[in-house]
């Protein structure tokens, strides 16, 4: 017989976590990612915040910053990564408490027919399904990281707002 309950806790708590990133912030090390309607504002430690624009603007403690055309096009798609990391952690979050819902019913079948065995499998093939949606979070951080690398590179006043550091994309896979 399959206990139910060691396979309800890694989903509901993954159910809860995944949740937790239906906010506007994302946190990324020492910094805060905000996004309000289509801008970003990051917040560093130490640093006034600076404003990414949709269109590759970029306001730094309220001043607009020249940006080089290259640089521009770069920062529109940093803004898209950054907007499209907290809207893949919102549908993970919603995929993830279905998840959990669909285990609670599972269980609830499983214990009235008297047959618990199947319960695991039905869970962890709609928990894979969440997991691959999870990993475009992780594709939209490493997008993020090379496109703030080359604005950083080109605008040295965005330098102290490059705060995704080197292989978060990939640690976020593990």
């Amino acid at each position: 017989m399959t206990r139910p309950h060691i396979v309800l806790l890694p989903v509901a708590l993954a159910a809860l976590l995944a949740l937790g990133a239906c906010g506007s912030d994302i946190v990324v090390g020492s910094a805060n990612l905000h996004i309000k309607g289509n801008d970003v504002e990051i917040t560093p430690r130490g640093h006034a915040p600076a404003v990414v624009r949709p269109d590759g603007g970029l306001l730094i403690d309220g001043a607009a910053v020249e940006v080089p055309g290259e640089a521009r096009e770069r920062l529109v798609a940093y803004s898209a990564a950054v907007r499209a990391m907290l809207q893949h952690g919102i549908e993970t979050g919603k995929a993830g408490a279905a998840v959990a819902a669909s285990a609670v019913s599972e269980v609830t079948k499983g214990l009235a027919s008297g047959d618990t065995s199947q319960i695991g499998a039905k869970v962890e093939e709609k928990a894979d399904a969440v997991r691959a949606k999870a990993l475009s979070i992780c594709d939209d951080l490493a997008a993020a990281r090379r496109e703030q690398e080359a604005v950083a590179a080109a605008v040295a006043a965005f330098r102290p707002y490059a705060v995704i550091e080197a292989g978060e994309g990939e640690r976020c896979r593990h």
